[in-house]
């Protein structure tokens, strides 16, 4: 097993109405558009590549925790996806220069670290943390929020300081820069969400063959094992693997 890079950073939600806008311009509104979704990407100064995650048109924000202490935020759009609401996760590539090399699970210790600063920030209640967007761009204290979350509660929040200073500097770039590409999306009506940090798994299971190089039999797939980044890619490594587990023990070539 060996550490990987992932990415961290928060949940931006804005209602749907506005993005559609954006998207459309004056299609907007026009019966048959699905809920309109974006994709983003910049690249800051240090070289820290910054992007949209998970988009969920029509979707909510939704507290992820798994455990005591912890409060890691994600996405979900239902089929309908009439929730009003669309958001994404605005996430800033991590690497071994920032969570170290000492540990092969030290991306886990940063991610338990990030999501305990964002627990305590909600009020320690499993409150989600959120604050106006460009109240964070504009770095005031003035942290009101709006919007619509999944969750027990939504709490308004000063959300500086979850996210090592670098990577939350090199947010705020990213941020500019998606305002400068979708005009409309730095607004009083955007709010953030913290924190986004479980984009991918902090470690890969080392395999061959899909096979794992250390347990034979075993056969790490998806994005809990680090050989995928999402739902899709997930099932597309778990076909190739069964895949390739069919022609091994059958003797012809499945894909």
């Amino acid at each position: 097993m060996s550490a990987k890079p992932f990415a961290v950073g928060f949940r931006v939600e804005h209602p749907q109405e506005l993005v559609d806008t954006i998207q459309y311009g004056k299609m907007a509104g026009r019966p048959g558009l699905p809920p309109a979704d974006y994709r983003l990407a910049a690249r800051a100064p240090s070289g820290r590549g910054i992007y949209s995650f998970c988009m969920c048109p029509g979707g909510e924000v939704i507290a992820a925790s798994s455990g005591p202490g912890e409060m890691p935020v994600n996405g979900m759009s239902a089929h309908a996806r009439n929730s009003g609401f669309a958001s994404s996760g605005i996430v800033a590539a991590v690497t071994t220069d920032d969570f170290g090399t000492g540990d092969v699970l030290a991306g886990f210790d940063m991610q338990k670290t990030l999501e305990a600063r964002a627990f305590r920030k909600g009020g320690g209640e499993f409150g989600i943390p959120a604050m106006n967007l460009m109240a964070f761009l504009r770095r005031k204290d003035r942290n009101l929020s709006r919007g619509k979350a999944l969750c027990p509660r939504v709490v308004r929040a000063n959300l500086a300081g979850i996210l090592p200073p670098r990577v939350e500097e090199d947010i705020r770039y990213g941020l500019e820069r998606f305002g400068e590409s979708m005009r409309g999306f730095l607004s009083q009506e955007g709010t953030l969400y913290g924190v986004e940090s479980r984009t991918s798994s902090p470690v890969r299971i080392e395999r061959e063959n899909y096979e794992s190089v250390t347990v034979k039999g075993l056969y790490p797939v998806g994005e809990g094992a680090g050989h995928a980044g999402g739902i899709v890619s997930s099932a597309v490594d778990g076909i190739r693997t069964a895949l390739h587990i069919l022609g091994k023990y059958s003797g012809q070539r499945t894909g």
